[in-house]
């Protein structure tokens, strides 16, 4: 069977339809990374897929899940609008643009603060957190499997060594 015939087989976890759009929200829990949810405009001039792994995808199921459709409708028309009339309209890309450019600065003027109140060694624990991120993903499932029992131990004997002090 092909994907694309697999894809339109799929049974929902929630649909939800508010106005002309529907919202399809699907889960693998054999493989969750490959849930996603689903936008479509009723004419199917706009369809939209967002992974799971975002925010987006659990604040709008949330919003379903308590019959917040305002939620759900004011998204999409904040999605949609500047997606379809931005090629119209040079103002509103402007208008759009120069709003996006003054919540970046807020955002690097926020994530700068942050990083101030970083001590050495909260940024030490991060940077190797993060090569130990990226050394698993490079690792095959045995010697991942391998890494993570040497990890347990010396988590082991720490504890162990802790108690008696």
């Amino acid at each position: 069977m092909s994907n694309k015939i697999k894809f339109f087989k799929q049974k929902a976890y929630k649909s939800v339809r508010v106005g002309g759009w529907l919202f399809e929200w699907f889960f693998y829990k054999k493989n969750p990374e490959r849930s996603f949810m689903r936008v479509i405009g009723e004419s199917g001039l706009f369809d939209l897929k967002i992974k799971a792994n975002s925010h987006v995808f659990g604040y709008l199921l949330a919003a379903a899940e308590q019959d917040k459709l305002e939620r759900l409708h004011g998204w999409i028309t904040l999605v949609y609008v500047p997606a379809m009339a931005m090629t119209q309209d040079q103002r509103l890309t402007d208008d759009i643009t120069h709003a996006v450019s003054e919540w970046m600065k807020r955002k690097d003027s926020e994530a700068k603060d942050s990083s101030e109140s970083v001590s050495d060694a909260e940024e030490t624990a991060s940077q190797a957190f993060m090569e130990d991120v990226a050394a698993l993903s490079r690792m095959t499932k045995e010697e991942a499997k391998k890494a993570s029992e040497e990890d347990k131990a010396i988590v082991r004997d720490m504890l162990s060594g802790d108690e008696e002090d």
